[in-house]
């Protein structure tokens, strides 16, 4: 279940204060981070780390090398918490973008806690023409990032970054570089979804694949947060 929805510049102090702030009320809350190597906002509140990246020495938290993406590497995660319980909290910062299935990581985040914090560029950045030149062409967005991501009718929703969105001018109304709209974070409990764009089918024609974005991704709750009004598709 999605809960806070923010949009904002990436400035995580404030989570990581309210987890410290956890921890020193209850010494037996625990908190995992997925994808912490990339990041180290989150250090000081962690009591473990999954990642493909082995943490710098001085990092004193229990790690489990995993490449995320594949089904297997999570079953020393899931014997641990098995034994132990789910961590109380999980931490996922700019990591769902980068993967192949993203699907399986949100599942897994479910089973190995029970509440967390997800963090990722808003669609507003990803549709900005901004990081990368090449053959005199701007495109779209970070160019290693597979996905778009979005919250719609309080559901998380993933887009694939599919070749057409690079010359359609209707997602030109997206475009958005303020430095307080750069990226989309959300806490949740329970469980966590990932809802991908059709059910990941792109089909079963380029103009059904045209609109599905074209709905999708314009008037959400993160316009409404934003106070974004867009026109109907077309």
């Amino acid at each position: 279940m999605i809960k806070s929805v923010e949009i904002g510049n990436g400035d995580r102090q404030t989570m990581l204060n309210e987890l410290l702030a956890m921890k020193q009320a209850n010494p037996n809350f625990r908190v995992i981070d997925v994808g912490a190597t990339a990041s180290s906002w989150s250090l000081k509140a962690l009591d473990a780390i999954v990642d493909f990246n082995e943490p710098d020495a001085c990092v004193d938290v229990k790690y489990f090398p995993a490449n995320i993406n594949r089904e297997a590497d999570w079953e020393p995660i899931l014997r641990h918490v098995e034994e132990f319980g789910k961590y109380d909290f999980s931490i996922c910062t700019h990591t769902l973008e980068d993967l192949a299935n993203p699907q399986l990581v949100c599942s897994q985040l479910s089973r190995i806690s029970k509440a967390g914090y997800v963090a990722i560029p808003s669609k507003y950045r990803e549709f900005s023409r901004f990081e990368a030149e090449l053959y005199g062409q701007m495109y779209r967005g970070y160019m290693h990032h597979r996905w778009i991501f979005s919250i719609r009718d309080n559901e998380f929703i993933g887009f694939p970054k599919v070749n057409f969105l690079e010359i359609d001018k209707w997602f030109d109304r997206l475009e958005d570089l303020a430095e307080d709209k750069r990226d989309l974070n959300f806490t949740w409990s329970e469980r966590l979804d990932l809802k991908v764009i059709n059910d990941d089918y792109l089909g079963p024609t380029p103009r059904d694949v045209l609109m599905y974005y074209r709905e999708q991704l314009f008037n959400d709750d993160v316009d409404r947060l934003c106070g974004k009004k867009f026109p109907a598709p077309s």
